[in-house]
Formats: structure tokens, sequence, C-alpha cells
């Protein structure tokens, strides 16, 4: 077996366990931590070293984070005390759209296409951690992979990182269900 195909079954594997536990989080009110942080944590490894392969930086970002983040939580290390008010990340993060959007008046769509992606990296990272801390709600969270899944694609596809690309696409869709699903549970009294 070449290296190439192993390199492919880690990332297609690596997408397989993130979209199962991606799933699991969006439909699942009761969810419990050592699954979903387990999962993220092999799933992370096997897309990080096949992104590494495929010199696929923003998505090595990603899942070098998310590896480090549920590694912590895992081993019983709490964000809870660090302070983030919510509110200022929607700010930021919405000032970076703009910022990006007014960008892309200037520059050619390849290059506007990697600010977006690092845009992704940061808003993948940084919503994980504010919602692993429980700085963020389950809908913020979701909304938030909503973003950062589809401003990745362009970027995946010209490094031909199919296991992302098709990660990225239903995750995308996960997280479109989870905000859709979250907003028919909401009771009149809540």
């Amino acid at each position: 077996m070449n290296l190439e195909i192993i390199f492919s079954i880690l990332g297609w594997s690596g997408t397989v366990i993130y979209l199962a536990n991606h799933t699991y989080i969006s439909v699942k009110a009761d969810w419990r931590k050592w699954i979903y942080f387990g999962g993220n944590l092999i799933a992370a490894t096997f897309l990080l070293i096949q992104s590494t392969y495929l010199a696929s930086w923003q998505a090595v970002v990603i899942n070098a984070f998310w590896m480090l983040i549920s590694m912590c939580l895992l081993a019983g290390i709490s964000f809870e005390r660090i302070y983030v008010n919510a509110k200022y990340y929607y700010v930021l993060c919405a000032v970076l759209f703009s910022s990006l959007c007014i960008t892309g008046l200037f520059i050619d769509f390849v290059h506007l296409a990697q600010l977006f992606a690092w845009s992704s990296a940061f808003v993948f990272c940084s919503c994980y951690f504010l919602f692993s801390a429980k700085r963020i709600s389950s809908r913020a969270y979701l909304t938030f992979n909503i973003y950062a899944a589809l401003v990745l694609l362009p970027q995946l596809y010209f490094t031909s990182n199919w296991p992302a690309f098709g990660l990225e696409v239903a995750w995308a869709a996960i997280s479109t269900y989870g905000v859709i699903k979250s907003y028919q549970n909401v009771h009149l009294i809540d």
C-alpha cells in the first residue's frame, strides 16, 4: 500500500469520526463529555497527519488546536475559570468578517480565499475553546461552525484536501440542522 493511500485512509477516517461526533452533539442535548472530546482527539490526530502530508496549513492549525483542547479536557483541565465575554467575541468576529469583505474588493480570489481560510481557522479554534469553556451556547457554537466550514471550502479545494473538504460540507449541514433544531426546542417560558 503506498503512502498516499495510507494518508487518505487516515484523513477519511478522521472525517467520519468528526462527523459522527458532530452529529452526536448536534442532536443530543445531554451528550457525554468523554465521548465528544475523545472522538475529537482521535479525529483531529488523523486529519492533522493527513493535512500535514498535503501541506493544507489551515487544516493543520485547526486540528492541532482541537487536539490540544480535547487532550486538556480529557485530562480534567477546565477552561471555565477563563473569563471571556461572548459579546466581545461576537463583535470581533463581525469586524473580522467585514474587514475580509472590504479586503476582497482589492485582491484576487485566490488570496481572498486564503484570508477567509485563516479566518476559518481562527473561528473554528476560538469557538471550540469558548464552547469548551462554556462561554458560548451550543447554538452560537454551531452557527460559528457553519461560517468556518463554508469559508474554508475554497482553500481545501485548492489544496485537494478532499477528506477535509467533505468534512466541512457535512459539518456545515449538520451545524445548520443543529441550529434549526435548537430553535424548534425553544419554549415560550425560556
